[in-house]
């Protein structure tokens, strides 16, 4: 259905002209794309910090570190990689 009233306008332009509503879904599918890539780009930077800390944390657990070297450094280390791939993805458009 979505894509004969895509192709739609192809083969009666005056449908178009006179129903302009009708035809003004594809910002919405824009700003719903958006809206799906940057969510999913947030929780895939949320799950790397949280996995990354965890990891810092378990090994200054093992090693019985009293300053906790490991969870400083990987955390660290994993917002700056996060902020780097976001600001990859946000300049790539």
């Amino acid at each position: 259905m979505f894509r004969a009233l895509f192709h739609f306008h192809r083969f009666f332009p005056c449908f178009v002209t006179l129903y302009p509503h009708r035809f003004a879904f594809s910002s919405k599918m824009k700003n719903t794309n958006n809206y799906a890539k940057y969510s999913g780009l947030a929780f895939q930077m949320l799950g790397t910090i949280v996995l990354f800390t965890y990891g810092g944390y378990k090994l200054d657990e093992w090693q019985q570190n009293k300053i906790p070297v490991w969870t400083l450094v990987l955390s660290l280390l994993s917002i700056a990689g996060s902020l780097y791939l976001f600001i990859k993805s946000a300049t790539k458009e």
